[in-house]
């Protein structure tokens, strides 16, 4: 009885951390299509750089300053 407790147990924690990411993933969807809807582009606007044409200079400037930073950061920390 004790392990199919601990099968249990594992299986509800696995559960609770799959609804919590299907959750954040439902925000981002949201976020997403609102988005989209707001700054009048399409996903395929945002490969490579078109992304960009939503900042003003000022802004992009800086993000373009950091990004490469950014994107090591989040590579590396995928590894």
């Amino acid at each position: 009885m004790f392990h199919g407790s601990l099968m249990l147990l594992a299986l509800y924690k696995h559960l609770m951390t799959s609804k919590e990411a299907c959750d954040h993933l439902l925000w981002v969807l949201i976020f997403v299509h609102r988005w989209y809807r707001y700054t009048g582009m399409k996903p395929e606007d945002d490969l490579r750089w078109g992304w960009k044409r939503t900042f003003n200079e000022e802004d992009l400037g800086k993000i373009q300053s950091r990004y490469p930073f950014a994107a090591h950061v989040y590579i590396g920390s995928a590894h």
